[in-house]
């Protein structure tokens, strides 16, 4: 499947929900195509300018982006519908929309044994696979120590010779996949560029036009990292590993969650990393309110009790994935191919049984099986050890583990951020990013929003004197502010 950022006449994207002042002056551009990628949506009015939504600030600050169908435009709503991006957003066999939810429907692989559970595994993936590739293209696929690039390198082998491919790894020295992702390269006889992200320079006018590539909704750094990368790196397309963790089960709650109020609870808990408390003028707990109980647990949402597929995992799919990751990894400048988001593989791999998608067990089986070199090598989800490693290879290899576990990643508060930078010693530093900062703080101290006056030089003065570690709420309200002046908002 490929994924174009295309042009669309107004009439084609106002959505039904924009305020009457609004209704007309709309543009857009998103991906027109029957299934194609359109979560990133760049609206604007005649005049140039967007009122700010409150719910969607707090929102923003709280979770790094806005749920649901909301934005951070007042009466501008996301174009798409839930699952846009799955490639099911309408389905050409009977003509209707489904989503997340209705693929996972039903238990047809409930009484399947497992060795055919494995067989169908595979087959579906590399029919994935297969219907993404077009003969005679360059094709990039950024590498990591994780299983779903290993999945698609795997895949693309079956159907072209490694000199077609090249593989590339962004991040810095010291961390897993910096440093494991050339193995596994080495491995499958491709040939692997490593680029230090320390090494790109953090400048106002690239991060602004990044806040225009994306629908304003994305923490900016990572994006730009990203989109920055994609353009430097040769290839006529990319593949992403898009969907990979949502699809095989790493969403799949931990414990039994019962009620609506406990799918939205634990959601906001495993969100909640920037911790903005007490910062804005009107800063009320969203979850306690009906926009936030409405806005992350909509009742399209809803998973039946017959469906393998959860009703926390689709919420996790809608929002997380959808709003924020999609954002980040996904480059509307250059094709890209998402074979996680196959018809074919979203339905199986939703609709097999949930202890086989607890933790991706089908998935870490199939894999073994299918691309056995592959997956000899280091990988996160072991601890740094190959797949299938016994209690006694942990036990030997104690010492190697506890130090790739002490490394620093500079990811704070969630194990999936996208961009392995420290972005608190990197604003300590007095350099690039520091002066980004600096000048986003006293924006924000001018805007009148903050719950107190000089607030947010507050926290970079707290921060530089290492009395607390406030780097990703500052970088959060240093993107904020570039998506707001970039999108001309007022308040």
């Amino acid at each position: 499947m490929t994924h174009e950022l295309k042009t669309a006449s107004p009439a084609d994207c106002v959505p039904e929900d924009v305020t009457a002042n609004t209704r007309g002056a709309l543009r857009a551009f998103i991906d027109m195509e029957s299934h194609g990628r359109s979560p990133t949506v760049q609206p604007w009015t005649e005049s140039g300018t967007f009122r700010l939504d409150p719910v969607g600030l707090r929102c923003f600050l709280r979770l790094g982006y806005v749920p649901g169908v909301r934005t951070l435009f007042r009466g501008v709503r996301c174009v798409s519908r839930p699952g846009r991006f799955c490639a099911a957003g309408e389905d050409h066999e009977t003509g209707g929309y489904v989503g997340y939810a209705h693929l996972g429907c039903g238990q047809p692989y409930r009484s399947t044994p497992l060795p055919q559970l494995l067989k169908d595994a595979r087959h579906a993936w590399l029919n994935a696979v297969q219907r993404c590739y077009d003969a005679g293209r360059r094709i990039l696929v950024p590498l990591s120590a994780g299983l779903d690039s290993r999945a698609i390198l795997g895949g693309l082998l079956e159907c072209t010779s490694a000199s077609h491919i090249t593989t590339f790894t962004r991040g810095v020295p010291g961390t897993a996949d910096f440093d494991w992702a050339p193995r596994v390269a080495k491995a499958a006889g491709v040939d692997h560029i490593a680029i230090d992200l320390r090494e790109y320079p953090l400048r106002e006018d690239p991060l602004r036009e990044t806040a225009r590539l994306v629908d304003g909704n994305t923490f900016l750094f990572d994006a730009y990292y990203h989109q920055k990368l994609l353009e430097d790196l040769p290839g006529d397309e990319y593949w992403s590993g898009f969907l990979g963790d949502g699809s095989c089960g790493i969403y799949q709650p931990k414990r039994p969650l019962a009620t609506r109020d406990d799918f939205v609870a634990q959601f906001a808990r495993e969100e909640d990393i920037y911790n903005p408390r007490g910062l804005l003028l009107d800063d009320r707990p969203e979850h306690e309110g009906e926009d936030w109980d409405d806005l992350m647990f909509p009742e399209c949402l809803a998973a039946s009790d017959a469906n393998e597929l959860t009703t926390y995992e689709v919420i996790a799919l809608e929002h997380r994935t959808e709003r924020l990751l999609a954002n980040i990894v996904v480059s509307p400048r250059i094709p890209c191919k998402i074979p996680f988001a196959e018809l074919e593989w979203l339905r199986f791999a939703l609709s097999i049984p949930k202890e086989h998608r607890r933790r991706r067990r089908l998935f870490v089986r199939c894999l073994q099986q299918a691309f056995p070199a592959l997956m000899a090598e280091p990988t996160t989800e072991f601890w740094g050890l190959p797949v299938g490693s016994k209690l006694r290879s942990v036990w030997h290899n104690r010492k190697r583990i506890a130090r790739h576990l002490g490394r620093r990643l500079g990811v704070l508060g969630t194990v999936c951020w996208p961009v392995y930078i420290d972005f608190a010693e990197r604003i300590r530093a007095r350099g690039d990013l520091y002066v980004l900062v600096r000048q986003a703080a006293a924006d924000w101290d001018r805007r009148g929003l903050l719950a107190r006056r000089g607030a947010a030089q507050a926290l970079l003065k707290e921060h530089m004197a290492g009395e607390a570690d406030h780097a990703m709420l500052l970088c959060l309200l240093t993107s904020l502010e570039m998506i707001l002046d970039t999108w001309n908002v007022r308040w």
